[in-house]
């Protein structure tokens, strides 16, 4: 890997050299849009576009251009883990992410950048795939070996965010084509110097997946379209139809409880050294609602898929406030899981996080009631049979808005 790559992809998540996962990462950029904004330039972030609808675009693009940048802080939490929240105008959004091991986890910080004149904005997660990426590439200032995973994740957040920011300042269509065409380019100068001696047919260079939702928030509506490569997700979550997922996985296997049990092998994932696809599918979601992307740290643990819904409104019913309810969701995650974890949420047309509780509230009671007997059951036959059934009767309202087989492969 060359200095200016190697300096570029090892920003480690410490005080002092973190890759902040809510902010532009130049000064061009920055200028341009406001992304989760602190309670200092909220304001300017989070400008009602119909205040005055007679000033045109160029208008609001200049809001845009003049604004301050605005950053989220990023705190550390018990346990090791990091969270970010937000509450602005209309919407708000956390953030979370943890390591396994500590200084070397692979996933990328979470991802999101909203534009408050526009309400358009991006959320994302970035895993780096360990098994296929697992040669060290690169070292870091303070020594600490990087691998190609580790590498492959943070390029391609970087990338993401670079291209939605350029896109939205350049008013240019968002076609995946070039979101595509830009992570093969940033990966390939990326890539190190010198080839990996380990070779196979598995090995891949600096290797990710990507989930990430490109939005717009309009008359009460939400503009969605997923963008995705492997297996992590991208979700919506409504008070009427739960968790659902957006994307198809990349995998062999592609029914979510059979996932649980064999953890298929990807077939399509990000990297340097081969070709890849970016799919995308597009969603009109009803307001309110929340979008979550998550990697298979979050979800990939549990015992049945339903799981993972009950464990983000539980601790949405047990928390104070939006900073709360992250800590306590990074905590539930980093106690169950056996992997690096990540998820950002972007939440619309809540008044706040007591509306959150109190929409969501007959939700979470009708899964503890469909879902929770059983899990502790002792008898493996038994446990297999409850999870089957689980499964079932979940599935449908689960898939209703993910892409088709062929749409998603």
């Amino acid at each position: 890997m060359s200095d200016a790559a190697a300096e570029n992809a090892d920003r480690a998540p410490d005080a002092e050299n973190a890759l902040d996962a809510h902010t532009a990462p130049d000064a061009k950029n920055a200028r341009d849009t406001d992304t989760t904004p602190d309670a200092k330039n909220v304001q300017d972030a989070d400008k009602d576009p119909d205040a005055d609808k007679d000033a045109d675009k160029d208008r609001d693009m200049d809001v845009a251009r003049d604004a301050p940048r605005a950053e989220v802080p990023r705190t550390a939490v018990p346990g090791g883990a990091v969270v970010w929240h937000h509450m602005g105008r209309g919407w708000m959004a956390l953030g979370m992410w943890s390591e396994r091991r500590v200084g070397l986890g692979e996933d990328a910080e979470p991802l999101l950048v909203h534009h408050g004149p526009t309400r358009e904005g991006v959320v994302g997660v970035f895993d780096g795939a360990g098994g296929a990426g697992a040669s060290i590439v690169a070292v870091s200032r303070t020594g600490v070996p990087r691998t190609g995973a580790w590498v492959g994740s943070r390029t391609a957040r970087r990338c993401v965010e670079g291209w939605f920011l350029e896109r939205l300042e350049d008013r240019k269509p968002f076609e995946v084509e070039s979101l595509r065409s830009s992570l093969a380019a940033e990966l390939a100068r990326a890539r190190p110097r010198v080839p990996s001696r380990i070779l196979g047919s598995m090995r891949r260079m600096l290797p990710s997946t990507m989930a990430a939702v490109r939005y717009r928030v309009e008359d009460g509506r939400v503009e969605c379209e997923a963008l995705w490569a492997g297996d992590s997700r991208a979700y919506a979550l409504t008070p009427g139809g739960g968790l659902q997922a957006l994307t198809r996985d990349h995998t062999v296997e592609t029914d979510a409880l059979e996932q649980l049990v064999q953890d298929p092998p990807l077939t399509n994932m990000l990297c340097a050294d081969r070709d890849f696809t970016v799919e995308s599918h597009a969603v009109s979601l009803d307001g309110p609602c929340v979008l979550v992307c998550a990697t298979d740290g979050c979800f990939g643990y549990v015992d049945t898929p339903s799981d993972f819904e009950r464990h983000l409104l539980g601790t949405l019913m047990e928390s104070e406030d939006e900073g709360d309810w992250a800590a306590r969701l990074a905590a539930r995650v980093s106690g169950y899981t056996g992997d690096d974890a990540s998820l950002c949420l972007a939440a619309f047309g809540f008044s706040g996080l007591g509306e959150l509780r109190e929409r969501f509230g007959d939700r979470l009671r009708e899964l503890e009631g469909r879902y929770a007997a059983g899990a502790e059951d002792d008898d493996p036959a038994a446990r297999r049979r409850w999870r089957e059934r689980a499964w079932r009767d979940y599935r449908e309202g689960y898939e209703l808005l993910m892409p088709s087989l062929e749409e998603g492969r």
